[in-house]
């Protein structure tokens, strides 16, 4: 990076100056200085800074533990919306290990993207070119036109160019995530591309030359601190880690209650991201299903056996009510003290669903969606149980439809089931709070009444069956 004074015409601009030598040719980008931020003021307000926050997080051991807290700075620094580090496996498959970003994007900690969302040649380029910039992702591409007498026909190498467009597929990737403008700082370690610093925001971004040579700082300062950091896998079983391979949800809470550590599950289930959950109580998660009563058996579970185990009903954070499936456990100190509530839990919201499934298949006609004979009989067997109890009484109606066969032979079993259809819904609209109508047979009703004080109550209740009948449509009689 070098700052020129070019003359034009009668003039002398002042501009800083990106440089590159390949095949006996210069490539030289210009920036006008007063399109970039004054230098002494970057320097002073963020480049000092920005070194010495670094070189005090010099201290951190743990991967996990330094990423977390280099992500928040950098996205400080460089005022984008969302700063995600990945970092490659052996596979080259990356993973967002680290995130800081604004209200309005969406979180992308933890997830995987396979090797081949970014094409070789692409980090190739990353592993040379260690800062790239998209100002805006739909801005027009400028050919670059060698001057008369370079004397090649050769295209020339853009490899160290400050302003080299990204693959189309790059960019059609930014816009599938809604990104306007991005920013990569390539993390290297032995000379081969370790992971990415990658800043992505709302709106159209410039950033000055100045300004690259302060990330590319950021990005080197990074890469030489690598070597010295511990991997999480080489940490006990408990680490997050391990934690987030796990398909249940975990969430450890400290004595207090509050929470303390919440892995990858958690907040797919749940729609809180870590950085929400952390610091609340396990509460935010209530749905308000259950009665104080529950949570009383809950604890004395907890403080008599040091564990609970059950289901619960919890709510996500868009408001929607889930069942799940769990334990909760106390990690105790050596003097007995609690140090930790630990909560393993699934959703089994989908198996409810099915079994809900299972259970109306089985005890309704799929034709009306009425209950079947099935469930009616077991109704039935029920209340005439609980009338042995001295319970109010109980009644049967066998309702029929007359000559209806006469109907399905000349018009057909779709105008037939059209009718049952149509019989069925009067038939439910008209049904009584204590009633529960079934569909007993092909043309047979069954409407089972509670709680009878009165038989002649029975008779009303069945004219205005009878009158509901009587507005179906006429083609249908």
């Amino acid at each position: 990076m070098l700052n020129l004074r070019i003359r034009r015409g009668n003039n002398w601009l002042s501009c800083n100056a990106a440089v590159s030598y390949d095949n006996h040719h210069w490539l030289v980008e210009l920036e006008l200085q007063a399109e970039a931020r004054d230098q002494n003021a970057l320097f002073d307000q963020v480049f000092i800074p920005t070194r010495d926050l670094l070189w005090q997080l010099n201290r951190e051991q743990d991967l996990h533990s330094y990423t977390q807290k280099v992500a928040e700075p950098v996205r400080q620094v460089t005022g984008y919306d969302r700063v995600m580090m990945y970092q490659f496996d052996h596979n080259r498959d990356g993973e967002v290990i680290a995130e800081s970003r604004s209200a309005q994007m969406n979180s992308y900690l933890g997830n995987r993207f396979p090797a081949s969302d970014i094409p070789a040649q692409t980090k190739a380029l990353n592993s040379q070119n260690l800062t790239w910039v998209t100002a805006n992702r739909t801005c027009a591409t400028v050919p670059v036109h060698g001057a008369p007498d370079i004397g090649t026909d050769q295209p020339l190498d853009m490899t160290y160019s400050a302003y080299r467009s990204l693959p189309l597929v790059h960019l059609e990737y930014l816009g599938n995530m809604g990104v306007a403008a991005a920013l990569t700082i390539s993390l290297t370690q032995n000379g081969r591309l370790w992971g990415m610093l990658t800043c992505h925001h709302n709106s159209p971004k410039n950033v000055t030359l100045r300004e690259r040579e302060l990330y590319e700082f950021i990005g080197r300062t990074i890469s030489i601190k690598l070597p010295d950091l511990q991997r999480n896998e080489q940490q006990p079983v408990t680490s997050q880690t391990f934690l987030n391979q796990t398909s249940e949800a975990v969430v450890i809470a400290g004595a207090d209650g509050r929470i303390q550590s919440v892995n990858r599950s958690f907040c797919e289930i749940t729609g809180y991201t870590s950085q929400e959950a952390i610091g609340h109580n396990p509460s935010i998660l209530q749905s308000w299903i259950h009665t104080a009563h529950f949570y009383d058996e809950l604890w004395r579970s907890l403080s008599e056996k040091g564990r609970w185990k059950g289901e619960i009903w919890n709510r996500r954070k868009n408001g929607e009510v889930y069942p799940q499936l769990g334990s909760i456990s106390i990690v105790r100190n050596d003097d007995g003290s609690i140090r930790n509530y630990v909560a393993v839990f699934s959703d089994v919201s989908k198996a409810k669903e099915a079994e809900n499934n299972l259970f109306f298949a089985q005890n309704h006609d799929p034709l009306t969606g009425l209950p079947n004979r099935q469930y009616c009989l077991d109704k039935v067997s029920h209340v005439i149980a609980e009338r042995a109890q001295a319970v109010p009484g109980v009644a049967v109606v066998f309702l029929d439809i007359d000559r209806f066969k006469l109907l399905n032979d000349a018009r057909g079993h779709h105008t037939g089931d059209n009718f049952l259809r149509a019989v069925a819904q009067r038939l439910a609209e008209a049904c009584p709070k204590n009633g529960l109508l079934c569909r007993w047979g092909a043309d047979e009703f069954v409407l089972v009444l509670e709680q009878v004080t009165n038989r002649d109550r029975i008779a009303v209740i069945v004219q205005t069956l009878f009158n509901a009948l009587g507005s179906v449509d006429n083609s249908h009689r």
